[in-house]
């Protein structure tokens, strides 16, 4: 028999597993995306990723450049960020 709080937890990390597997998604399909754009316009990409994210004014704090390499590390190799997929 499981405790409910043991079913409360496996459904809250089933959902943060979710979430990081959408993130996942939309980052590999903005980086194939802005893959053969511009700079301006793969800048405009990784905008609308943050934004979609709900990240963007986050991301704006840092002063970063918004380019595949700094959106990169923000999502996944931040670890003192919460939420972060790494």
């Amino acid at each position: 028999m499981m405790l409910a709080r043991h079913a409360e937890n496996l459904f809250w990390a089933g959902r943060y597993v979710e979430r990081a597997q959408d993130s996942a998604r939309m980052l590999d399909a903005t980086y194939h995306h802005s893959a053969g754009l511009a700079p301006e316009q793969a800048a405009q990409a990784w905008a609308n990723l943050l934004r979609s994210l709900g990240l963007e004014l986050e991301f704006a704090a840092t002063g970063d450049e918004l380019d595949v390499s700094t959106v990169t590390t923000f999502l996944i190799g931040n670890v003192a960020r919460p939420g972060a997929i790494g």
